[in-house]
């Protein structure tokens, strides 16, 4: 276990007052304290714990897989995608049919052949379709699948879950909770210290993915860091909740994710609501809709997305919520020493 960290100035000024003193404290210098705190959160929590790690070493994992693909020769287009139907790519599949057409048929065979290749050809033929269902195939496996399911929900849960478990064990969080700032104070103070962490950290996720994507990564990054950003907000939010709730948030936090998140998310009926994940899916939904003006967005696999509006409206309200719970709850918290 770590040392304790050095205290802010602006919280050892007031270090010694007794409890008694507290109500002489001005507020200028409470919200010095709290702007020191927010400081100081910010400071310390540029080390990396261990759940950072991991999910470190999922993401080399994860863009590792991507980059194999995309410069592997396999690539994300619609010619190099095996069909179990022909048992073979589309690209030879269409080399199979140019020799067809070599075999001569009488003029009824050759106009029902004309008749049913004629849209396959057309497809294959327009370069527009093409570029919508690569961007699409990618943003189903690599954003909806990669970074929506690991790489968002992890890094925000490293970061977030630490910013009052660090506190617990450094021993300081007793500490904190006896300076004569309100405890809902240090509260949003760890919170706002260790965000940009957070979604420095998921936003960072989305670009090793995208440039791992070559081209088409980086145009998934330009058109979906928007609704990442939104949703690394919300999740820190849940997950700074956790860490002032559970003694062990990353556990806590992958219970959540893997039994709830996961699995809710992609459920029909109502009660995927309840998950911030269909929230953010369906914000990646509707900004891959706007791009796209030939393929089908029904690939994507989003059952039932909810409007822009309603995303956007609900997982503000969420994350104002639930830094209002935390602020009540840990401000009501009795401090005690920890294991």
């Amino acid at each position: 276990m770590s040392a304790s960290p050095t205290r802010p100035a602006a919280l050892a000024d007031v270090s010694e007052m007794e409890p008694t003193d507290w109500n002489r404290v001005s507020t200028g210098s409470r919200l010095r304290a709290f702007l020191a705190l927010v400081r100081f959160s910010f400071v310390r929590m540029w080390h990396i714990r261990q759940m950072g790690w991991v999910a470190v070493g999922l993401l080399v994992l994860l863009g590792s897989t991507v980059a194999v693909v995309t410069y592997g020769g396999i690539g994300w287009g619609l010619p190099q995608r095996y069909s179990f139907r022909f048992r073979t790519t589309f690209h030879d599949y269409q080399q199979r049919l140019d020799l067809l057409q070599m075999v001569p048929l009488s003029p009824e065979a050759m106009a029902i052949e004309v008749a049913v290749l004629a849209p396959y050809r057309a497809v294959m033929a327009d370069p527009i379709f093409l570029q919508d269902w690569s961007f699409l195939f990618f943003s189903r496996w690599v954003i909806f699948g990669m970074y929506l399911s690991f790489v968002l929900p992890l890094f925000t849960l490293a970061f977030a879950s630490g910013a009052i478990g660090a506190e617990r064990e450094s021993r300081t969080l007793i500490w904190l909770l006896t300076r004569p700032i309100p405890r809902s104070w240090v509260y949003f103070a760890k919170l706002l210290g260790v965000l940009p962490w957070s979604v420095l950290a998921a936003l960072g996720g989305l670009l090793v993915l995208g440039l791992a994507g070559g081209p088409l990564g980086m145009r998934a990054v330009s058109i979906y860091w928007p609704t990442a950003l939104l949703g690394s907000v919300a999740f820190s939010c849940l997950f700074h909740l956790f860490g002032s709730l559970f003694r062990r948030p990353t556990v806590v936090g992958l219970v959540y994710l893997f039994f709830f998140e996961t699995l809710v998310a992609n459920l029909p009926g109502s009660l995927k609501q309840l998950s911030l994940n269909y929230y953010v899916r369906s914000l990646f939904y509707h900004d891959a809709v706007t791009v796209v003006s030939s393929a089908v967005p029904a690939n994507l696999d989003v059952y039932d997305p909810a409007t822009p509006t309603t995303a956007i409206t609900v997982l503000l309200i969420v994350s104002t919520a639930l830094t209002a719970l935390g602020m009540v709850l840990f401000a009501r918290a009795e401090p005690a020493e920890e294991e």
